[in-house]
């Protein structure tokens, strides 16, 4: 199918060189580490954020970019479960398989259609707001910390 990948991170010399063999350099734009302005530009004009990890511990991008209205593509772990609510934010991906997360993003490029970026992004805006979190942090510091506050 027609796409753009973007990836984001560290030069990786041996990725660029597998995209070429497999022909698909021109589809895939290597990009070095970039301050947060720029990278939420990125994200603001993406179709999906694709984060395929073995090990998070919580996945602050994630609710990035689902507060821009962006379904996230991820691995089946149990902090993601934390995030993505499957076919609704998201989209789970059994870990260490590569062969299922190619069909799962061949599948988001022919469809992702069905996705309401305006629904994604209130719900996390709502989850995920200064107010509510503020206050979450503050009730644990308070029964953690009883004495201080």
């Amino acid at each position: 199918p027609d796409f753009r990948l973007s990836v984001f991170g560290p030069e990786r010399k041996d990725l660029q060189d597998l995209c070429a063999g497999i022909g698909i350099a021109e589809q895939v734009q290597f990009h070095k580490e970039i301050p947060q302005s720029q990278l939420s530009a990125f994200m603001q004009h993406a179709d999906a954020l694709i984060l395929y990890s073995r090990y998070e511990t919580f996945g602050c991008v994630l609710i990035e970019a689902n507060a821009c209205g962006i379904p996230c593509i991820v691995s089946d772990i149990a902090v993601f479960h934390e995030i993505i609510r499957e076919g609704f934010n998201g989209y789970m991906v059994p870990a260490e398989d590569p062969e299922a997360l190619a069909k799962k993003i061949k599948w988001f490029i022919e469809e992702h259609h069905i996705v309401i970026q305006q629904e994604i992004a209130a719900t996390t805006m709502e989850k995920y707001n200064y107010k509510k979190v503020g206050k979450l942090f503050s009730d644990f510091y308070k029964q953690t910390f009883p004495a201080r506050f």
